[in-house]
């Protein structure tokens, strides 16, 4: 009888240590944050100059509007119609939140921006990239030419806070008087 207590006394220590290891240790699976065309952004008609700290994480963008990116007029992908924006302003201040499980198991941040200018993009307000369109070869047109570039932003992971961070982006449109017009980030937040 003696016996069979001490069994099953080792049993439950065994399985209490286990669960202890198991909830204590912060080993996760691989996961990836992303921002994809089509997901909702709040964003800021750039009539005026924007709030101070519109970039920051915590900043209230309730006033906001929201809308699925590419927001923009005049071509075939936008989801977010601006018909108000030619001729009257030529920027769109854009935040959207995501998540990161353990910032130190992040091993790649990358991110693509399809605009119509120049844009710099924010990272818990810290300006992380600032991008301007490169000149055109001669005889063709600057928007030709306007197709986003991946960019590697790694350099910057230790800007990323555990749990909700605030990706910010400001775009312009090189011409107010232009025809059309697009805002269309990519972002990504690669954990091992």
């Amino acid at each position: 009888m003696k016996e069979t207590k001490i069994n099953w006394i080792s049993i439950i220590i065994f399985f209490a240590a286990a669960l202890f290891v198991l909830s204590s240790g912060t080993a996760y699976p691989a996961s990836t944050s992303r921002i994809d065309e089509g997901d909702a952004w709040h964003y800021f008609k750039g009539e005026t100059e924007p709030p101070h700290k519109w970039s920051h994480y915590g900043f209230d963008d309730t006033g906001w509007e929201k809308g699925a990116s590419g927001i923009g007029y005049g071509r075939v992908n936008i989801r977010t119609h601006l018909r108000d924006m030619r001729g009257v302003y030529s920027k769109i201040y854009g935040r959207r939140e995501f998540t990161v499980r353990n910032p130190a198991l992040v091993n790649s941040i990358r991110m693509s921006v399809f605009c119509d200018g120049p844009f710099s993009a924010y990272l818990n307000g810290i300006e992380i990239v600032r991008y301007t369109i490169p000149q055109a070869p001669s005889g063709h047109s600057r928007k030709a030419v306007a197709q986003p570039e991946l960019l590697d932003l790694s350099g910057v992971i230790h800007e990323l806070l555990q749990g909700k961070n605030l990706l910010a982006i400001e775009c312009n449109n090189d011409d107010i008087n232009s025809h059309d017009f697009s805002f269309t980030p990519f972002f990504e937040v690669i954990e091992e």
